[in-house]
């Protein structure tokens, strides 16, 4: 295994994804890393990512 990399059965919002910090444009989660991290699919179709330390970016 590279890393472990689990895709979501669906869209979740923030409150119920454990969002730990924002991002200007409005996402949903669609995924999560072996870390406790969160990959967010935001309005503008970027990527951003969220980490277990509560940093956050977009990719």
């Amino acid at each position: 295994m590279l890393f472990d990399f689990c895709l979501l059965d669906g869209l979740e919002e923030r409150d119920t994804a454990e969002g730990r910090c924002t991002f200007s444009l409005p996402g949903k989660a669609f995924a999560r890393d072996g870390a406790g991290g969160e990959y967010h699919q935001l309005e503008d179709g970027s990527i951003g990512y969220m980490s277990s330390e509560g940093e956050c970016g977009r990719i």
